[in-house]
């Protein structure tokens, strides 16, 4: 791994779950000014996914840079890194029902968060697609690289998971490259469309499209990671207003 890369920014920590036992890794703010947190979901454990992924440490990284954030946590998902998989029939709920659990889990720490932001790369925005309807404390959403094309769809489900998006009204943005081969433009625009002209309509959805870039968005996940901030931070000034 780059240095540019470090391998470890927070406290790394054992989560046993029903399905697996987890490896997470949380840093904590000790300036914090607000109690919310970000977790981070990995691509596909069986095709090498893993935290250790460049989308994902950098996305961890800004997050924590950026301030927004009193807690910052990224996942080993079972069969990455150190985290260990239990017997299962099922290949995707436990992925599910382990966030869900990751997440209760950062909720509950000491001085823990009161309200979550979820990041979801390939498979990992997949699995982030079912976190908002289970929680109410979550307040926005980013998949990048949502594997919507036909064979992703066939070994992920991915389809399936897309139609959560439309279950809760939390804000919600898809960044995606051009030259995606797991996610056609074409297929990314007829759902986005169809999410849009669904009665009555769901939560607002953005597209935010990078010109050249696949799935990997190799040499400028700094740029995606910025956009992805700005966006958030766009997301939560809004909704401070709403509140005030």
């Amino acid at each position: 791994m780059d240095a540019h890369f470090p391998p470890r920014l927070g406290k790394t920590t054992m989560l046993e779950t029903p399905n697996s036992i987890l490896e997470l890794d949380i840093y904590e703010n000790p300036a914090r000014t607000v109690l919310r947190g970000v977790l981070i979901l990995h691509p596909w454990a069986k095709l090498g996914g893993s935290m250790e992924d460049p989308t994902v440490i950098t996305q961890f990284r800004a997050a924590i840079e950026s301030g927004l954030f009193s807690h910052v946590c990224r996942y080993n998902m079972r069969g990455a890194g150190a985290s260990k998989t239990k017997w299962t029939k099922n290949i995707w709920d436990p992925d599910i029902q382990d966030m869900l659990l990751v997440a209760q889990h950062l909720l509950q720490l000491p001085n823990g968060p009161k309200e979550l932001v979820v990041i979801g790369y390939s498979y990992g925005a997949c699995v982030a697609a079912n976190l908002m309807e289970h929680m109410p404390e979550v307040v926005a959403y980013v998949a990048i690289g949502f594997p919507l094309g036909g064979m992703a769809n066939l070994a992920l489900r991915s389809r399936d998971h897309w139609q959560h998006l439309a279950d809760t009204p939390v804000p919600k943005l898809v960044v995606q490259g051009t030259r995606d081969k797991f996610a056609p433009m074409t297929t990314i625009r007829d759902y986005a469309q169809q999410y849009h002209d669904m009665q009555p309509a769901p939560g607002p959805l953005d597209l935010e499209i990078v010109d050249g870039a696949d799935h990997f968005f190799d040499g400028i996940w700094d740029m995606v990671a910025e956009k992805v901030l700005a966006w958030v931070q766009k997301q939560l000034d809004a909704q401070q207003v709403a509140g005030a």
